[in-house]
């Protein structure tokens, strides 16, 4: 009989193998900050393998979970105990449990969802946290003013300097903390509505390097 523990809190870790592609970068991410809040997978003594398939694009990540170590890799070699078709930069949305399998499965589907979902965060404490990643880098706009639309309230990050030139965001609580906390691209964003911006092109491509540099966890 196979038996299942639970690694001490803090103890696994997260390994990328191979092609560091967007989709691999991103999900390595998602499970370090999971594991970093104590969120923990009980695995069994063998290694349980998982493939999550870009629902958007021809992307793929494989996670092989065995004791201590969770590794992610863009090309799997072994056949998955389970596949799932996800949104690469928030990739728990698309964990479901598949009807009629084995409770021990069902039970691993939550427990990976769980450890790949982001936190509980309010839009405004999400935006300093990514100012704070991303405002030394090369072509994010100051002053950067955020305004949610649930309440209209407005937060103002960086300031002014004679070589700066500001930008603004508009969107909803839930866009917002999206995007700050990379778990959506701007342009996905922009795409749903939900999310508007004003300002010039260079303001974009900096604010646009940046998202992506957090999604994929470089920041």
């Amino acid at each position: 009989m196979t038996m299942a523990h639970e690694p001490p809190p803090g103890k696994t870790q997260v390994a990328v193998v191979g092609r560091r592609t967007p989709m691999v970068l991103s999900v390595a991410r998602s499970l370090r900050e999971g594991l970093s809040r104590g969120a923990s997978v009980t695995v069994p003594d063998a290694p349980k393998s998982v493939h999550l398939k870009s629902a958007t694009d021809a992307q793929n990540a494989h996670l092989t979970f065995w004791d201590d170590r969770i590794v992610v890799s863009a090309d799997g070699s072994t056949a998955p105990d389970v596949t799932w078709s996800v949104q690469w930069t928030d990739p728990a949305k698309g964990i479901t449990e598949s009807e009629g399998a084995p409770a021990e499965l069902s039970y691993f589907a939550k427990e990976v969802a769980h450890v790949l979902s982001g936190r509980d965060i309010s839009w405004d404490d999400a935006a300093q946290a990514f100012w704070a990643r991303v405002h030394d880098l090369a072509g994010v706009p100051s002053p950067l003013s955020v305004t949610c639309s649930d309440g209209s309230k407005e937060l103002v990050l960086g300031t002014a300097t004679s070589a700066s030139v500001g930008y603004r965001i508009h969107g909803t609580a839930a866009s917002l903390v999206r995007f700050f906390e990379g778990r959506s691209l701007i342009i996905d964003e922009l795409a749903t509505g939900e999310l508007t911006i004003d300002g010039g092109l260079a303001g974009f491509s900096g604010l646009y390097g940046a998202n992506v540099k957090v999604v994929c966890g470089e920041r």
